[in-house]
C-alpha cells in the first residue's frame, strides 16, 4: 500500500512538473515574439512608381537598418542621352503625417542610381506602424532647376497591403495648450524645455482645411532677447505634423541665458504649397518654461 502511494505522489510531482515546464515554454515564446515586433521589414514586392519621358522610378523594398533605420530602397533612372537630371523627394508623409527623411541625388544621363531612404526612429511615432507611406520628387534638368514643373510625381507604398490598417492617430497629453484653431488650422503646443543645449517649443501642426497652407514661424525671442532662428512648413490638405520652434545654444550663450522663462514667436499662415503672396493669419504667441504634455 505504501508503494502505491510513493508511485502515484511520483505521477502527480511528474505531471506539475512539467505542467509548469510548459507554461513556460509558452511564456517564453509569448515573450519572445513580442520582444521581435520589429525583427523584420515588411515584405514588398519591387514596382515601377514613376515612368516618364526623362526618368523612372522604382520602388525595389524595404529594409531594416542595424540601427533599427526604417529604410526604403529606391532605383532612380535617368533615361536622357544629354540632361544630368536632379532627383529631390519634396516630401514624404506616413498615414498624412509628413516624416523627415531625405532624398536629393543627381544623375548622369542614361545612368540608374540605387538610393536609400532612411527614417531614424523618432519618439513622436513608430515608423513600422505606418500603412500608407506617400513620397513626392521634383525630377528637374540639373542645369535648368528654376524650370520646375508644375506638377511633382507622386506615389505611395503600402508596406501591409492596400487598406490594411488605419491612419496615425496622436496620442494627446494631459497638459498640452491649443495655441490656434480656425477653420484652415490647428497649432498644439506639446511642451517646452531645453533639448540638447537648445531651448525648445515643440508643436503639432495641422492642416484642417480644404486648402494646401505655408507656415513661416520667425521673431523668435528668449526671454525678450531676438534669436536669429526662423522655421517655415508646409501642409496639403489632411496632412500634419511635429515641428519644433527653437533657440540654439550658441545664440542662448551670446546673451548668457542658462535659463529661459518665456519663449516668443510671430506664427504667419497663408494658402500655397511652397509660399504664399500675403499672409491671411498673423499672430504671435508667448510660451512659458515647464508646460509639457
Amino acid at each position: 500500500m505504501g508503494k502505491k502511494r510513493l508511485a502515484a505522489a511520483l505521477v502527480l510531482a511528474l505531471a506539475v512538473t512539467l505542467g509548469a515546464c510548459a507554461q513556460k515554454q509558452s511564456t517564453a515564446k509569448k515573450s519572445g515574439a513580442d520582444s521581435g515586433k520589429h525583427a523584420t521589414a515588411p515584405q514588398i514586392e519591387s514596382f515601377l512608381a514613376v515612368d516618364q519621358e526623362w526618368y523612372a522610378i522604382t520602388v525595389e523594398g524595404i529594409e531594416k537598418g542595424k540601427r533599427n533605420q526604417y529604410i526604403v530602397n529606391l532605383s532612380l533612372e535617368n533615361k536622357t542621352d544629354d540632361k544630368e537630371l536632379l532627383f529631390r523627394m519634396t516630401a514624404v508623409s506616413g498615414d498624412d503625417l509628413l516624416l523627415e527623411a531625405y532624398c536629393t541625388p543627381k544623375v548622369k544621363a542614361g545612368k540608374t542610381v540605387k538610393e536609400q531612404v532612411v527614417f531614424r526612429e523618432n519618439p513622436n511615432y513608430d515608423m513600422w506602424d505606418f500603412h500608407d507611406l506617400k513620397f513626392t520628387f521634383d525630377v528637374e534638368d540639373a542645369a535648368d532647376i528654376g524650370a520646375r514643373r508644375d506638377t511633382p510625381d507622386v506615389f505611395h507604398i503600402y508596406p501591409y497591403g492596400k487598406g490594411s490598417g488605419t491612419s496615425f492617430v496622436r496620442r494627446a497629453g494631459e497638459n498640452e495648450r491649443v495655441l490656434e484653431e480656425n477653420e484652415n488650422f490647428r497649432v498644439t503646443l506639446l511642451k517646452t524645455g531645453f533639448e540638447d543645449g537648445a531651448y525648445c517649443a515643440n508643436l503639432y501642426l495641422e492642416n484642417i482645411g480644404d486648402k494646401p497652407y505655408f507656415f513661416e514661424f520667425d521673431n523668435v525671442s528668449a526671454d525678450d532677447c531676438m534669436m536669429h532662428e526662423s522655421f517655415d512648413e508646409n501642409l496639403d490638405v489632411g496632412e500634419k505634423t511635429f515641428l519644433t520652434v527653437s533657440c540654439e545654444e550658441e545664440e542662448l550663450k551670446k546673451y548668457q541665458l542658462t535659463e529661459v522663462k518665456k519663449l516668443e514667436f510671430t506664427l504667419r499662415a497663408g494658402e500655397g504649397r511652397y509660399f504664399f503672396d500675403e499672409p491671411t493669419f498673423e499672430k504671435t504667441f508667448t510660451v512659458t518654461a515647464g508646460e509639457e504634455a
